[in-house]
């Protein structure tokens, strides 16, 4: 029986692209699972007697979803990505052969700067809204005055896990990110030849 027949070249454009998006989506995910925030809703109940308080558990996010606000999140997403192949410098779909001292990944500068504005509305969005969580729960704790009280704090700090999960991932992404960077930059010095392409490269910095 023939073997069977594979065309690398399409096989390894097509999952360069599926990589891609991958990573893409990876970083559109984290971003908005930063701006994820519960917010608590006073209402009232009124008894025969009386009149009792309690707060009911809604979630929102910081960002609204609209064209020109999911344009802005893309475009931050896009430089991240645009910023990681210039720093490894390889191919987009083939092999490069890297010569030693000539052809050294670009410095981890550059990809702070070009990162670094959506790793800034990361921090800043996962702070703002953490933070407003832990406003809820101590609003609820103190002023709740229904039988569901508990309820409510044990939602609150599913909440504050999921949100240090998603600091926590996105942390050791970061990490192993800067590590393979600087093993990229160590390989061009001892001209060490680097055969993969972008998406080989994304496979390692997101483990798709």
């Amino acid at each position: 029986m023939p073997g069977q027949y594979i065309n690398r070249k399409y096989t390894r454009s097509i999952m360069v692209i599926l990589r891609f998006l991958w990573a893409f989506s990876y970083l559109w995910a984290m971003m908005h699972a930063a701006a994820i925030l519960p917010i608590p809703y006073e209402r009232w109940e009124n008894n025969f007697w009386s009149k009792k308080r309690n707060y009911v558990l809604t979630y929102k996010s910081l960002f609204e979803f609209k064209m020109k606000t999911e344009m802005y999140v893309h475009v931050l997403v896009f430089v991240v990505l645009f910023s990681l192949y210039r720093c490894c410098q390889c191919r987009l779909i083939g092999a490069r052969f890297m010569l030693p001292g000539l052809d050294r990944p670009s410095n981890k500068y550059r990809l702070m700067a070009l990162a670094a504005p959506y790793w800034f509305a990361f921090i800043g969005t996962w702070t703002i809204s953490t933070l407003i969580t832990v406003w809820g729960l101590i609003l609820v704790v103190k002023r709740d005055e229904s039988d569901r009280t508990y309820v409510l704090i044990a939602q609150l700090i599913i909440a504050m896990l999921f949100k240090l999960m998603v600091l926590a991932n996105v942390y050791s992404t970061v990490l192993r990110i800067w590590g393979y960077i600087k093993i990229f930059e160590k390989d061009s010095i001892v001209g060490q030849l680097n055969y993969n392409n972008f998406g080989d490269h994304l496979d390692l910095f997101f483990r798709v």
